[in-house]
């Protein structure tokens, strides 16, 4: 999908149709670990340039997991649409799954999961979706 606004400020993204609804409870969490891993580095881009090149052009680098999807997004100006692009495209085509950065995420992913099991409306949403779907 695509909408032209005048404005030098864009937003780009990558959808992908994976999220937890694919999963089994032996694979469960799976499609949100795997977006957190796509930013700890690529084949041309280590983690430390990813993360100083998005602050060099003051842009903003992020991604969520769903039910239904994987989306990662970029907001940044006009003018960094094609690094915006490759950047991008080399998140999700070509990111590095090395060991340290796997035991690393680990850490993070149960802080995330104790900070949602925290949120009445987290877990109010997630029992509902139990109750409809199970």
């Amino acid at each position: 999908m695509s909408e032209c606004w005048d404005t030098p400020i864009i937003s780009i993204g990558v959808g992908i149709q994976v999220g937890s609804r694919d999963e089994t409870r032996l694979t469960s969490g799976v499609a949100h670990f795997m977006e957190h891993l796509n930013f700890k580095g690529t084949n041309k881009r280590t983690r430390l340039q990813i993360e100083t090149s998005i602050e060099n052009i003051g842009a903003h680098l992020n991604a969520f997991t769903s039910r239904e999807f994987t989306i990662f997004h970029m907001l940044t100006t006009q003018q960094n649409l094609e690094f915006a692009m490759d950047l991008l495209g080399d998140i999700v085509l070509n990111s590095k799954y090395e060991e340290f950065a796997l035991n690393n995420e680990k850490a993070t992913i149960i802080s995330e999961l104790e900070s949602t099991g925290k949120d009445d409306f987290e877990v109010l949403m997630e029992n509902v979706n139990f109750g409809v779907f199970y």
